[in-house]
């Protein structure tokens, strides 16, 4: 097979542009909806709790990632990018890290992601919230996320979900506000409730099945966390 350097250029070309269409799409979105993205290869995670992160379980995703996904590639992160154990309203046995701290080691993971992700999607989770809460509604999620890391690739949402539509059916991304202590359980529910796929962080579990009519997948993704 002969590949002409003319078609790897007209190939680069068509991709470089459709990305600059999508950025176009999200910089004009409408903030005040969730994110609906049409779009089949996502890596989809959950629960970083930096700076608690797992960096070999950080490293595997990237990883696999590189090795299996087609570009565009993209990353999600479906609640709890942060711990903000500074900010809990919970009492602190030991002295929590400072947003300082958060916000240098959450730069490092996500710079390191730009090289491999084409589109990043942060969702906020109960612990993301934490800063929104204790700044009584003054910050956003796009204002704390900003602190951060501010590139057009990197996209934040103030939901804590998502919709993919993807080649394979309605995937919904999400870090639902309840728990349970069963694998799956919510995710099981969420599925049949919604009538789509559901990816579920926050609980904390691992596990896939179908969801209880057997008509969608149901997944608890666990997280990246130690």
């Amino acid at each position: 097979l002969k590949i002409s350097t003319a078609q790897v250029n007209a190939t680069v070309a068509e991709w470089q542009a459709k990305t600059a269409q999508k950025a176009k799409e999200l910089l004009t979105r409408d903030v005040k909806t969730p994110l609906t993205i049409q779009a089949s290869d996502w890596m989809v995670t959950s629960d970083w709790h930096v700076p608690f992160t797992d960096w070999g379980l950080f490293e595997k995703m990237v990883m696999i990632a590189e090795k299996h996904l087609r570009r565009p590639r993209r990353l999600v992160c479906a609640g709890d990018l942060f711990n903000m154990d500074a900010f809990s309203n919970f009492q602190h046995v030991t002295l929590p890290a400072n947003w300082s701290e958060e916000r240098s080691s959450a730069k490092e993971l996500l710079s390191y992601c730009l090289g491999v992700f084409d589109e990043i999607y942060l969702l906020t989770g109960n612990h993301d919230a934490r800063l929104m809460k204790w700044s009584q509604g003054q910050l956003e999620s796009d204002d704390i996320f900003g602190m951060v890391l501010t590139n057009t690739k990197v996209l934040s949402s103030r939901f804590a979900y998502m919709t993919a539509q993807t080649c394979n059916g309605l995937w919904r991304f999400t870090h639902p506000e309840g728990y349970r202590q069963g694998r799956t359980v919510l995710a099981q529910t969420l599925a049949d409730d919604l009538q789509m796929n559901v990816i579920s962080g926050h609980e904390h579990h691992t596990g896939v099945t179908a969801s209880k009519t057997g008509r969608y997948v149901a997944c608890n993704i666990g997280g990246l966390y130690k």
